[in-house]
């Protein structure tokens, strides 16, 4: 630069006359532009590296410690070790975010795992829900159809119970028919005037009619009769006990208790030895008094 100024402007006319000189100016100016350039480029990458050191330093894993103080006359040592240690650090969370990467892809894979394991599972399920839902609308219908037998058999019950009430109570009368008999105590007038008994056979004489029996009407009174049970009548008491009772109707002695025979009639009362075989030859029984 002072040889420059020395030289004036004369020089510079010179120079610019010299091609080779112009030549060398032009190149110094692209040199002095170049520099500046990639000056410009120094700061600002310093101005990013700082940016990220910042950042970083929010980072606790990723802190250093203290840095080291070098000496004020090696400033770009310090730069040198700045740039090592923001190096290591960006080194250390590319590390870190590769571990993390690397995790993540692993909790992907092992995600993906267990969506398919309750994929199969929920499969599974659906298929059972599926298969117990039929399985409950099969029961549904067999109970429904069981309920319909049961219905219908006791409808039936309730018919066969009301017939069964009904053939009891049937034979419950029929029973108590069977077991129903009717006898009729009094003197031969008495008997004869109330149509019971009448007189059959004999001799017709000129005054009187000799040899004739007493024989029931063809057709009897029953309310000129007493009902009894023979179940449980087996005694049948007499009305004055010192008179002999003549059984008129188709009743045999053979089945009446030898103490209480007299002659072909009974005394005091009239006591059946076996009912079924007395009261086989007839329900109605006709006393009359001697």
């Amino acid at each position: 630069m002072l040889a420059a100024c020395t030289r004036g402007p004369d020089a510079d006319a010179a120079r610019r006359d010299d091609p080779a000189a112009t030549r060398e100016l032009a190149l110094a100016d692209q040199l002095a532009a170049q520099k500046d350039s990639l000056t410009r480029i120094v700061l600002e990458t310093d101005r990013f590296l700082v940016a990220i050191d910042s950042q970083l330093d929010r980072v606790p894993s990723l802190r250093t410690g203290p840095r080291p103080q070098l000496a004020p006359e090696s400033p770009v040592a310090d730069q040198l070790q700045q740039r090592e240690e923001l190096l290591t650090r960006v080194q250390q969370l590319v590390n870190r975010t590769r571990a993390s990467a690397r995790q993540l892809a692993e909790a992907r894979t092992e995600n993906k795992q267990l969506q398919a394991e309750l994929a199969r599972r929920t499969a599974e399920s659906d298929s059972l829900v599926g298969e117990l839902g039929a399985t409950i609308e099969r029961q549904l219908g067999t109970i429904q159809g069981l309920q319909s037998r049961v219905d219908s058999l006791g409808l039936v019950a309730r018919r066969l119970e009301a017939d069964t009430t009904d053939l009891r109570r049937e034979v419950r009368g029929m029973t108590d028919a069977q077991a129903r008999a009717w006898v009729i105590i009094g003197t031969e007038r008495e008997l004869l005037d109330r149509g019971v008994i009448v007189r059959e056979g004999g001799t017709n004489l000129v005054v009187t009619r000799v040899g004739r029996t007493l024989a029931p009407a063809r057709t009897l009174p029953r309310e000129a009769f007493a009902p009894i049970d023979i179940r449980s009548a087996t005694t049948i008491e007499l009305p004055d006990t010192t008179r002999r009772y003549e059984i008129v109707s188709r009743h045999s002695l053979e089945f009446v208790e030898p103490s209480a025979r007299d002659g072909n009639g009974v005394r005091r009362a009239l006591r059946i030895a076996d009912p079924a075989a007395f009261w086989a030859a007839s329900r109605w029984l006709i006393l009359v008094q001697r």
